[in-house]
C-alpha cells in the first residue's frame, strides 16, 4: 500500500521489517518486494541482490525472483541474461510457458 502511494522509503521500511522477522512466509516476500523499490529507484544493483537473496527460499517465491530477475534484464535489453533467467523459472515453477513469450518481439528466437 505504501509503494502505491509513493511512499517509496515507507515501503522499503516495511519490506525490511518483514525481511528482519524471520517469519517464514512474510521474509522471503519481503525480499522479493524489496526489489521493486530499489530498481524503481535506479538502484539495479540493490535490486538484482535482493531478487538473488530470493532465490534461498522454496517455492512459489524461487520462480518469482527468476522471472523478477529476467524482467529486470530484459529492460535492460539484456535479452541473452533475461532469456536464462526465464527459462529457469520455467523449469523451477513448473507451470511457466517458454520463456520466449517474456521477451519483446524482436528477439524471441
Amino acid at each position: 500500500m505504501l509503494k502505491e502511494r509513493g511512499n517509496t522509503s515507507g515501503a522499503r521500511n516495511a519490506f525490511q521489517q518483514a525481511i528482519d522477522s524471520g517469519h517464514p512466509e512474510w521474509r522471503p516476500r519481503g525480499t522479493i518486494n524489496l526489489g521493486f523499490p530499489l530498481e524503481q529507484q535506479g538502484d539495479i544493483a540493490g535490486a538484482r541482490g535482493t531478487y538473488e537473496g530470493a532465490l534461498n527460499y522454496e517455492e512459489p517465491h524461487t520462480s518469482m525472483a527468476l522471472m523478477l530477475l529476467g524482467n529486470m534484464y530484459t529492460a535492460q535489453r539484456d535479452y541473452r541474461s533475461a532469456r536464462e533467467f526465464y527459462q529457469r523459472a520455467a523449469v523451477r515453477g513448473g507451470r511457466s510457458p517458454s520463456p520466449a513469450v517474456f521477451l519483446p518481439p524482436g528477439v524471441r528466437t
